[in-house]
C-alpha cells in the first residue's frame, strides 16, 4: 500500500472486490497458506523470506485471532466466518455512507469512455485547459457580471429546469473525471451508478481500485471530477459568448457552487477523499475509533488499534476530529431539535404545491405541472432522507447501549437510565413544536382567512383570459385614471392619464414588442414582453403584472406576513380586506380588496415609509371590470406617430482618459 501515513508498510489483500488493510507479517502468512501447508511449513517459510523469526504457534495464533476472523482463511471445520457479512450490513446502516447503490453502468461500458477521456490529463492539455478556465471565470465574474443571467434564467418559462438538466449532464461528466483520472494513473473503475449519500440522490464512480495507487494518482482521482466540472463549466462559457445566450451562465453558477460543495471534508464528498489520500489515512471515519485506542491505549476496551502513525499526520488526524466531531454533533443536534417544525414547513410546502399542480393541470399549463412536480420530489426527498439518519442512528444508539449493559446488572441498570434520559430529552425538545404541529395538522396548510383568500385569488386569476377594466387611483399627491385590456399569454394595452405633474403614458404589447410610450414628449421605450408577459407592468396598478403572475399573489416575501382584516364595503361593492407587511427594509404595508364575487383583487393599496419617518399610500382600483370577453388583436398594436418619435434608451457612463463621459448606448 504505497504512500500512506503509517510508520510501517502496510498490505493489502483483495476479497470479493474489497481491500482489506493488514501487517506485512499477515500478509506473509496469507502468502503462504495455500491449503496444503502445516502451520510449521508456514512459518519456516515466512522466516526464511523475511526478517521475522516465525513459530508455528505463531502462525497459529494469526489464523486464529487475525486471518480467520476476516474472512481471509477458511476456518478448521471449513467455513467462512459471516462476520464480515454482518460488517457490510452495519455499514449500510450508516449515514455516513453511500448507500442503497445501483450500479448502471459496467467497467465494459466505462472503459472505452476513459481510454479517451484520459488524454485530458496529459500535462500538454491540462496546464492550458487550468488557465484558459481560471481566466474565463475571472471574466464572468470581475468583468462581464452575472445578474443578467439570473433575470434571464427567473424570467425565461423553463429556465430553471433547463439549469438543473445542464448541471445534473456536468454531474455525469464529474463523474467521468473521476473514472479517467483512476485509468490515466493505472487503476480500474469497477462500475458507476446511483445512490443516496445523507439525505440527496447522488451519482457515484467506484474507485477503489485506487489504493493500490501512489498518494499523487490518488489524489489526482479524487480533483478529477471537479477538474472536469472546470472542463465543462468552460464549454459552458464559450456557449454562452458564442449564442449570446445569459441563461447559460447561471448553469456555470450553479456548477461552481457545486465544487465548492464538493471540497468539503466533513463528509465523504471529494474533499474529504482528498485530506484522506494527502495524509494517507485510508478512511478517517472508519479508523476513528482504531486511532482513539492506539492514542489512548486502555486494558479492558477491546477493538482494533491503528498501527502507528507519522507524527505528522497523528497531529492532522487528531486536528480533524476536534474539528469535525463536534461540528457533525452540533447539526445532528440541530436536526434532532429541528425535526418538527421542519417537517411541518415541509408539509405545508408540499400542500402547496399541490394546490399549484391542480391549477396548472386544469389550465393545462405543463410547465407549471412540471415545475410544481418537481419541487415535490424535492420537498420529499430531505424528509425521507432526515427519516433514514434518525432511524439510523437511534438504532446505533440502541445497539451500543444494549451491548455495553449486558455483562452485569449495574451496567444493564445505567444502560436503561440512559436511554430513558435520551428519549425524555427528545420529549422536551419537539413537545412545542408537537403542539403546533397537533394544532395545525401535519399535512395540510394553515387555513388561516388570509392564506385562503390569496389562494383562491391565485386560481382565480390564473383562469382568466382576457380582462378590460377602467382604473383609477392615487399615486404619491396626484391623481390618475385610465383603462386596461389584457389578454394572455402577453398581450396588453394599457392608458394612464394623470394631472399635470403626473402625465400621461401607455403601455403596449402585441407578444412581440412591450412599448411604453409617452404621447406629451412623443418619446417611447421598446422591450420584450417575454412569453407569459412577465415583463408587461402598468407602474401604478399591481393588478396588471398580477394578470400575468397570478403565482406570484400568495407567494409572501421574508420578514412578511399577511393578516385578514374582514369585510370592508367602498361605494356598493363589499371587498374581504387582506394585509400583507413587510417590516424590512423600510416598513411597507399592502391591503388587497378581494371580491368576493370573482375573487380578483379590485383594489390594491399601499402605505410605504419614508426615510424621514413619514408615510407615503397610493392605491389603484379597476372598475367596471369584464372577464373573458373577446378582443380584437388590433387593440394591442401600437402605430408610431407622423412625427418622428425618440426613444428613450438606458444610458451607463464610463470614464475615459481627459475625464470626457462617453455615453454608452443599450
Amino acid at each position: 500500500m504505497p504512500g500512506t501515513g503509517f510508520t510501517d508498510q502496510q498490505w493489502l489483500i483483495q476479497r470479493d472486490g474489497q481491500f482489506i488493510r493488514v501487517t506485512g507479517l499477515l500478509y506473509r502468512v496469507a502468502e503462504q497458506a495455500n491449503g496444503q501447508r502445516t502451520c510449521a511449513e508456514i512459518a519456516e517459510r515466512v522466516t526464511q523470506a523475511t526478517d521475522w523469526v516465525v513459530e508455528a504457534d505463531d502462525v497459529r495464533h494469526l489464523l486464529r485471532r487475525k486471518l480467520i476472523p476476516l474472512g481471509l482463511i477458511v476456518g478448521e471445520d471449513g467455513s467462512v466466518p459471516s462476520s464480515r457479512g454482518a460488517t457490510r450490513e452495519s455499514r449500510a446502516r450508516s449515514p455516513l455512507t453511500l448507500n442503497l447503490r445501483v450500479q448502471t453502468l459496467s467497467p465494459r461500458l466505462i472503459n472505452p469512455i476513459t481510454r479517451v477521456l484520459q488524454v485530458f490529463y496529459e500535462p500538454p492539455l491540462l496546464i492550458p485547459i487550468l488557465l484558459m478556465a481560471g481566466l474565463y471565470h475571472w471574466w464572468l465574474y470581475r468583468v462581464h457580471g452575472i445578474l443578467e443571467s439570473i433575470k434571464d434564467v427567473l424570467y425565461t418559462p423553463g429556465g430553471l429546469l433547463l439549469a438543473l438538466a445542464i448541471v445534473t449532464l456536468a454531474g455525469m461528466f464529474h463523474e467521468l473525471g473521476h473514472a479517467a483520472a483512476l485509468r490515466y494513473g493505472g487503476g480500474r473503475v469497477r462500475g458507476m451508478g446511483i445512490g443516496f449519500y445523507l439525505i440527496y440522490p447522488v451519482l457515484y464512480t467506484d474507485v477503489t481500485d485506487g489504493y493500490r495507487l501512489g498518494r499523487w494518482a490518488r489524489v489526482r482521482t479524487d480533483l478529477g471530477g471537479i477538474y472536469f466540472h472546470l472542463i465543462f463549466a468552460l464549454g459552458l462559457i464559450a456557449l454562452s459568448i458564442a449564442s449570446g445566450k445569459e441563461s447559460v451562465l447561471f448553469a456555470v453558477l450553479l456548477i461552481n457552487a457545486e465544487m465548492l460543495y464538493q471540497l468539503l471534508p466533513f463528509v465523504r464528498l471529494d474533499g474529504y477523499w482528498l485530506l484522506a489520500d494527502l495524509t494517507g489515512v485510508p478512511d478517517f471515519f472508519s479508523q476513528m475509533g482504531p486511532f482513539l485506542r492506539s492514542v489512548f491505549p486502555t486494558a479492558d476496551v477491546n477493538g482494533d488499534r491503528l498501527p502507528e502513525l507519522k507524527p505528522w499526520v497523528k497531529a492532522t488526524f487528531a486536528a480533524y476530529l476536534v474539528v469535525t466531531v463536534p461540528l457533525l454533533a452540533y447539526l445532528f443536534f440541530r436536526t434532532v431539535r429541528d425535526f418538527p417544525r421542519f417537517l411541518l414547513w415541509t408539509a405545508d410546502a408540499f400542500f402547496q404545491q399541490t394546490r399549484i399542480f391542480a391549477l396548472g393541470e386544469s389550465q393545462g399549463d405543463v410547465l407549471i405541472m412540471a415545475l410544481s412536480g418537481t419541487q415535490m420530489l424535492f420537498l420529499v426527498l430531505p424528509v425521507v432522507g432526515t427519516l433514514y439518519i434518525l432511524a439510523s442512528a437511534g438504532h446505533g444508539a440502541v445497539r451500543a447501549i444494549w451491548n455495553w449493559s449486558k455483562p452485569t446488572p449495574l451496567r444493564h441498570a445505567v444502560g436503561s437510565l440512559s436511554a430513558a434520559a435520551i428519549l425524555c430529552g427528545v420529549i422536551l425538545l419537539w413537545a412545542p413544536q408537537l403542539r403546533g404541529l397537533t394544532a395545525k395538522g401535519a399535512a395540510r396548510v394553515p387555513t388561516d382567512p388570509a392564506s385562503e383568500l390569496l389562494e383562491q385569488t391565485r386560481e382565480a386569476t390564473a383562469g382568466l383570459q382576457t380582462l378590460r377594466a377602467d382604473v383609477e387611483g392615487v399615486f404619491g399627491a396626484e391623481d390618475f385614471s385610465g383603462n386596461v385590456v389584457l389578454q394572455r399569454p402577453n398581450l396588453a394595452r394599457v392608458e394612464i392619464k394623470g394631472g399635470a405633474d403626473f402625465g400621461e403614458y401607455r403601455i403596449f404589447s402585441d407578444g412581440q414588442n412591450y412599448v411604453v410610450y409617452f404621447p406629451a414628449d412623443n418619446r417611447y421605450v421598446r422591450s420584450r414582453p417575454g412569453p407569459e408577459g412577465h415583463h408587461i407592468q402598468a407602474f401604478v396598478a399591481e393588478q396588471v403584472e398580477y394578470f400575468f403572475q397570478p403565482y406570484s399573489i400568495g407567494v409572501l416575501p421574508a420578514r412578511a406576513s399577511a393578516h385578514y382584516l374582514g369585510r370592508e364595503t367602498i361605494g356598493s361593492s363589499a371587498y374581504e380586506v387582506v394585509e400583507v407587511e413587510i417590516s424590512s427594509p423600510r416598513k411597507k404595508i399592502t391591503r388587497y380588496f378581494i371580491s368576493p364575487n370573482d375573487n380578483l383583487i379590485h383594489q390594491v393599496v399601499t402605505i410605504t415609509e419614508r426615510p424621514d419617518g413619514t408615510a407615503a399610500t397610493t392605491w389603484a382600483t379597476l372598475k367596471n371590470v369584464q372577464l373573458n370577453t373577446p378582443v380584437d388583436e388590433t387593440t394591442f398594436q401600437w402605430t408610431p406617430p407622423r412625427t418622428p418619435a425618440r426613444c428613450i434608451c438606458r444610458v451607463e457612463s464610463h470614464s475615459r482618459e481627459g475625464g470626457e463621459l462617453a455615453p454608452k448606448m443599450s
